[in-house]
């Protein structure tokens, strides 16, 4: 015992060794190699997936953040049931996937960022399937890291994967891009388990990662954030002009299953603003067949004299479509959203902020003097009632 010699590495050990010293020559490996520290980490990222079929027991989920509360650092407890929710969403929906619906989720992914980002593939030179499987296991660990009692070391450890970023040219401009391609990718694998609710936590989240691996005050740029969202509840007429609060009220109304009428609404723009006449006569047709027809696919409940007069116009204008032609019909739809579906949709957005604990004094202090309370609300936060369109 007293006598103990240095123990000598095996050739195995050396290389070992070696490949962790050793700066990856890509960026898809250098996503894993800059934060994860040993062979048995790297390792537990490919087994990640490997119990997919496997769903989780999960405590109350009070008790869950709670505790985690307790381990997260003062910067980082505001978002403790995000944290939660986004990891029960990751373990049940992406986890629960099939081998083979998992990988095709995580090329996916980057099939959808370089959509956006064409000159991003050159940085992806190599078996981009691996690279893929691999970021995935990146945001798993992220989250699943976030939950254990030494979080703070992982807040460095992201840092350290910013730095390896900026690096290797990955503009901060393309972190939201890279989310908004995260919001696509999971809207298409896990379609409607995708809510509307589960896409808050991840945008908050994701907003908290990206501002620490870009050395940036996280909390005031995320809080901003959602101030400009909550901003946008003022009225429905703003609502639908900021893109992401619209995004969560087309979340919303599909989930209440009134989705038609921000199809309309959003085909209706797009007329409106098509000035080649082909283009035009075109998209007026197949709102005619997508909206107008009874029983259509997407019949909108709007006032049957309105159906009529856009019918008699078009029949005067020898089949025609003019300018405008669908707006009478344009004015009832934004009215059945404003009645049915606006106090409902508003309230869960707070409750949403609710949820992720953000602060209201905070808030009201910016720019913004939306009255941020739920109380004040037209309709309960406790209502889970569906609206009717009868």
């Amino acid at each position: 015992m007293g006598n103990s010699q240095p123990q000598v590495q095996s050739p195995s050990a050396k290389r070992r060794m070696s490949q962790r010293r050793t700066t990856a020559t890509h960026s898809g490996k250098l996503y894993i190699q800059s934060f994860l520290e040993s062979p048995k980490e790297t390792d537990s990222l490919k087994r990640s997936h490997s119990n997919s079929h496997s769903r989780p027991i999960f405590n109350d989920f009070d008790t869950s953040t709670s505790e985690l509360k307790q381990n997260l650092p003062d910067d980082l407890k505001v978002y403790c049931n995000c944290i939660e929710m986004l990891y029960r969403f990751w373990c049940t929906e992406i986890e629960g996937l099939s081998q083979a619906d998992y990988k095709e989720a995580a090329v996916l992914f980057y099939v959808n960022v370089f959509k956006r980002i064409p000159e991003a593939r050159h940085l992806f030179t190599k078996n981009i399937e691996l690279q893929a499987k691999q970021l995935f296991g990146m945001f798993r660990w992220i989250i699943t890291n976030l939950r254990t009692p030494d979080p703070q070391r992982l807040v460095g450890r992201i840092r350290m994967l910013g730095a390896v970023h900026a690096k290797y040219a990955i503009k901060p401009e393309w972190y939201g891009v890279f989310l908004e391609a995260l919001h696509e990718t999971m809207d298409e694998t896990v379609k409607e388990k995708y809510t509307s609710r589960t896409r808050f936590c991840m945008e908050q989240l994701y907003t908290v990662v990206a501002n620490i691996m870009l050395n940036r005050d996280f909390e005031s740029l995320s809080s901003a954030k959602i101030a400009k969202l909550l901003k946008s509840l003022n009225s429905l007429e703003k609502c639908l002009q900021d893109r992401q609060a619209k995004v969560y009220l087309e979340l919303y109304m599909k989930e209440h299953f009134c989705l038609e009428l921000m199809l309309f609404y959003q085909d209706c723009q797009r007329y409106n603003a098509c000035s080649a006449n082909e283009l035009r006569q075109q998209i007026g047709s197949e709102m005619m067949g997508k909206y107008m027809q009874s029983m259509a696919e997407c019949e909108i409940n709007v006032s049957h004299i309105a159906k009529r007069r856009v019918r008699q116009q078009l029949k005067q204008n020898g089949g025609v479509f003019v300018e405008h032609l669908f707006d009478e019909c344009l004015t009832e739809c934004v009215e059945l959203m404003r009645d049915n579906i606006w106090s409902s949709f508003r309230s869960s957005i707070l409750r949403m902020a609710v949820d992720a604990d953000i602060h209201y004094d905070e808030i009201q202090s910016s720019k913004s003097n939306l009255q941020l309370r739920i109380e004040q609300s037209s309709v309960s936060p406790n209502s889970d009632s569906t609206p009717t369109f009868g």
